[in-house]
């Protein structure tokens, strides 16, 4: 049983996406068993690294395209947006599952 990839009720592997779908690393549920968990000593240089990498990039993008006079609509906002924030999303589930804790909320 690792201890930052399974469950602590059920100790099945609870996955990268239980880690994506959840808003914060706090308020996860096991896929599983249905169970509330968290992270416990969440690599916090991490998680602000990415989100101010993240803000930065979505900065840039945003002028990019206002520059290139892109005909703009808001659900290819939407999916750019997205889209940035996966590769940033990835990097932050693999920290959380390797160097944190999963215990019972």
């Amino acid at each position: 049983m690792t201890v930052g990839t399974d469950c602590p009720n059920c100790a099945k592997d609870i996955g990268v996406a239980s880690i994506i779908k959840a808003p914060l690393p706090n308020m996860m549920k096991c896929p599983h068993c249905n169970v509330k968990i968290k992270y416990k000593n969440l690599p916090w240089l991490i998680l602000l690294t990415c989100v101010t990498l993240y803000v930065l990039l979505i900065i840039v993008a945003i002028i990019n395209l206002d520059v290139i006079q892109y005909q703009r609509n808001r659900l290819v906002e939407l999916l750019i947006i997205f889209a940035l924030w996966m590769p940033f999303e990835v990097v932050i589930a693999r920290a959380l599952r390797k160097n944190s804790e999963l215990v019972l909320k």
